[in-house]
């Protein structure tokens, strides 16, 4: 029977083996309307091939992560995205779930509409970028 670390050994070498170096990727998220930091939630990028992400602190910096929290991820071309809500209030036992307030404009909020791409190269790894606010649409 072969051991189920060998097969976990296999799938970090052919990373490696690849050329799919991880690079550091970190940068700040903004308000477009006055430049203020968004100070909560995640950044997302996503290509045909990874998924990572990293979470939005104090001043709206992030450091992006695909297996630890801030790893980095391979080169290429990724869609990216802005996952920000803030609860309105607490989950009780009784209640079936907890009602959010988006805290960017939901066209942020997936790859496909978002308009946010970014290419990780070997260096200079740095993106910066303006979501606008929700609006809550009457």
């Amino acid at each position: 029977m072969i051991n189920k670390y060998f097969f976990l050994l296999l799938f970090f070498i052919s990373l490696v083996g690849c050329g799919n170096e991880m690079k550091k990727l970190s940068g700040q998220v903004t308000y477009s309307d006055n430049n203020e930091p968004l100070e909560f939630g995640f950044v997302c990028f996503v290509n045909e091939k990874n998924f990572a992400r990293g979470t939005i602190r104090e001043g709206g910096y992030y450091t992006i992560g695909s297996f630890t929290e801030n790893d980095g991820l391979p080169h290429g071309e990724y869609r990216v995205y802005v996952e920000a809500k803030k609860p309105l209030g607490l989950k009780t036992p009784d209640a079936d779930d907890v009602d959010y307030i988006p805290l960017v404009d939901l066209k942020f909020s997936r790859p496909e509409t978002s308009g946010l791409t970014f290419d990780v190269k070997k260096s200079n790894n740095k993106f910066d970028f303006q979501v606008e606010r929700y609006q809550k649409k009457n």
